[in-house]
């Protein structure tokens, strides 16, 4: 991305620092799969005009939080409100997105980290548990169920007689995870994954441990069923994703 044809390198680049690629080894020996930890809101770089519009005065370089995802460490343990400036990690200045991110990347879901900011110009200093995109402190491993975040319910006989179906189990306690990715909403029926009915979650279990034990490096699910209002849905399920 770099090289001229004159030698002089003034176009761009980019370094890892060492400390994240040795995480992403040990993630990736200990695991299977990178461990990534998020705060829970949406940020935007401070700058003169922000500054201004928000009447900023403390500080001239930071994160200002616009959005945050409930039941998220910043929500619930870092107590982080619209409009807080955040300017340190662990200690360490933040000013811009990359510098924020870098930062994060350095932990994992279940680490405890400081977060400075400035609340109305005031500094103040919160600690927290990271969680994972699925809201959960537990370390995940590569190929575990739980990454589709939802239960399956089995169907009773007077509900597949109504529907009109023979086969299927009922997504329900539907949170972050794969299915909700692919636009599976709570409630939906799945009959078949992959051409095969599904009866049970032991199926849906079965089907899921038969796809991450193939050498194919395109693991998908391929969900056909419907909504109980009868409309049918069909999905694709990424379980590369993590």
């Amino acid at each position: 991305a770099i090289y001229s044809n004159t030698g002089s390198y003034t176009g761009f680049s980019f370094a890892i620092p060492t400390t994240i690629v040795k995480k992403v080894m040990s993630d990736l020996r200990q695991y299977g799969t990178v461990q990534r930890a998020v705060l829970g809101c949406t940020v935007r770089e401070l700058d003169s005009k922000l500054a201004k519009e928000k009447n900023i005065t403390a500080t001239k370089k930071g994160l200002v939080v616009v959005d945050i995802t409930p039941r998220s460490t910043a929500a619930m343990e870092l107590a982080l409100r619209t409009d807080d400036v955040i300017v340190e990690i662990n200690g360490t200045p933040v000013g811009t997105f990359p510098e924020l991110t870098e930062q994060i990347n350095r932990f994992r879901p279940g680490d405890k980290i400081s977060v400075t900011f400035y609340r109305n110009n005031q500094r103040t200093i919160n600690i927290g548990t990271l969680r994972n995109n699925q809201g959960s402190t537990e370390i995940t491993k590569k190929g575990d169920f739980s990454e589709l975040g939802c239960a399956f319910m089995k169907l009773s006989a007077d509900t597949k007689n109504h529907l009109g179906i023979s086969a299927g189990v009922q997504v329900t306690g539907m949170r972050s995870g794969l299915m909700k990715d692919a636009g599976i909403k709570d409630g939906f029926i799945i009959v078949e994954i992959n051409g095969e009915r599904v009866n049970s979650a032991d199926d849906v279990e079965a089907i899921y441990n038969d796809i991450m034990r193939d050498d194919d490096s395109d693991k998908v699910m391929f969900v056909t069923g419907l909504y109980p209002t009868g409309k049918k849905g069909y999905y694709a399920v990424n379980l590369s994703a993590q």
